[in-house]
């Protein structure tokens, strides 16, 4: 009889699995939505200057996502009745249940939330800014700015997904990624006075600004556009009908 009141009690401190797929949505919806929305409108928003024209984001964008992901993992793991995955493991839908004390439990919970907390501060302390007179490169606590005359080539390619990556390279080695790659996501300030005015214009100026000073491209131009979608294929033509211009 004690033995049965002490797996009742225990068996209070797992949640059911439609209790745990509504937790698990509404962790979703943060990590994809809500805390999307705070970099964009706080937090990259207050990096705006009238001469910004995009803020991208480093490396760390997709850890974020990643980390998001493994957190809801580790709750489903500890927390889920019927543990982490289910008739696919066993036929009565039981998965790997995490039989752990039910405070250990909460402390390893509490440490998962704390490092993606710590990886979300560090993707908001992270960014490369691209404005009017050059680069702002910010890691953490540290940032440095890069003039135009501190650029010595540029970089077109064919991304993972056959959309352009457009880098640019300053004269310490460092890429500078403005689209493409990993650089997933780019925050827009558009120009009051020229409301169609989008981060591919700001490319095609700064790719012309480099030309008029003599700066040639590292790019193969051919293995670019194969490897691109038709519209991207077609504006890295424009690019370089610009970049070879007399």
């Amino acid at each position: 009889m004690r033995k049965q009141n002490m797996n009742e009690q225990t068996s209070k401190t797992y949640l059911t699995t439609p209790i745990t797929l509504l937790i698990s949505a509404l962790w979703l919806f943060f990590i994809l939505i809500v805390s999307g929305v705070l970099l964009e409108k706080v937090i990259y928003k207050s990096l705006w200057s009238s001469t910004t024209y995009c803020v991208a984001h480093t490396i760390l964008e997709p850890l974020y996502f990643i980390a998001g992901l493994a957190v809801l993992i580790i709750f489903v793991y500890l927390f889920r009745q019927k543990g982490l995955g289910g008739s696919y493991l066993t036929g009565d839908g039981t998965g790997a249940v995490c039989s752990l004390p039910f405070k250990k439990r909460i402390k390893i919970m509490l440490v998962s939330l704390a490092i993606w907390l710590l990886i979300f501060v560090l993707n908001a302390a992270s960014y490369e800014r691209f404005d009017a007179d050059g680069i702002c490169s910010r890691f953490l606590f540290f940032e440095k700015d890069y003039t135009w005359d501190e650029v010595t080539t540029y970089n077109v390619k064919a991304g993972f997904d056959n959309t352009l990556e457009f880098s640019l390279i300053t004269s310490d080695g460092r890429k500078h990624a403005v689209t493409g790659g990993f650089v997933m996501t780019i925050y827009e300030e558009v120009p009051d006075h020229m409301p169609d005015y989008d981060y591919t214009d700001y490319i095609m100026d700064v790719v012309i600004l480099l030309h008029d000073r003599g700066i040639d491209p590292d790019i193969d131009w051919e293995k670019a556009e194969n490897g691109m979608m038709q519209y991207w294929a077609e504006y890295t033509e424009e690019l370089r009908k610009y970049s070879e211009c007399k």
